[in-house]
């Protein structure tokens, strides 16, 4: 049997499952945007989120956030209360974006945009690519975790310490193409190992979900 007729038969399998994942990862982004976008034009609606204790309310949206993604993916719940805490998740994010590039030029908002998009299509067809090809990225799993691990302790480190406009750049480049890579795989992972169930579906598109997001505030920066 060929590599196509194998890849076409993979395709039709994961049909239903990539409908669902898109579908979700659409909705939740456009929700993502609209509370963006409100924030963005209403900067006084943004609850101080960055001007009065600012530290426990970053943290405290952060728990949020975790405690969103923690029951999304491990517990034992229904699809439509995962959706559901998808759409808080979602909101939460645009709430947290909204706030924080309030003064972010709008030109630079959209070009962020535009490059986030036209790095998670080009990734995207690289990853289905690889996947035709019978190759498993399985392995980069552990380097990609670590990858991620170290992107957060540098910029912990440089929100306590002013980091110079090289460091913050090469962190920035590092970032960026982290999460390129991070589509890749999670492209692999959805094609080749995830199941076809609904529980999957939410799983996948908050991968691409977070791939998106982390992209477009790489991208801010960069700008």
């Amino acid at each position: 049997m060929g590599k196509l007729e194998v890849f076409n038969k993979l395709l039709h399998k994961k049909g239903a499952l990539l409908q669902c994942i898109f579908s979700t990862l659409i909705f939740q982004t456009l929700t993502t945007i609209v509370v963006f976008r409100y924030i963005y034009q209403n900067p006084k609606s943004n609850l101080n989120i960055f001007h009065e204790n600012s530290i426990i309310n970053i943290l405290i949206f952060l728990f949020i956030q975790f405690a969103l993604l923690y029951a999304m993916i491990a517990v034992d719940i229904s699809f439509a209360m995962r959706f559901i805490l998808f759409i808080v998740f979602s909101i939460v994010q645009g709430l947290l974006l909204g706030a924080g590039m309030v003064h972010v030029n709008r030109d630079v908002i959209m070009s962020a945009l535009v490059s986030t998009l036209a790095i998670f299509v080009i990734f995207l067809g690289l990853g289905i690519f690889i996947v035709y090809l019978g190759i498993d990225l399985g392995w980069m799993g552990v380097y990609l975790l670590f990858g991620l691990l170290g992107l957060i302790i540098v910029n912990i480190t440089n929100m306590i310490i002013k980091p110079g406009d090289t460091t913050s750049k090469y962190t920035t480049v590092f970032g960026m193409l982290l999460f390129s890579i991070f589509i890749l795989y999670d492209t692999n992972n959805i094609l080749l190992k995830y199941g076809e169930s609904k529980i999957f579906c939410i799983r996948g598109a908050l991968d691409y979900y977070l791939d998106i997001i982390n992209l477009f505030t790489q991208a801010i920066d960069i700008n």
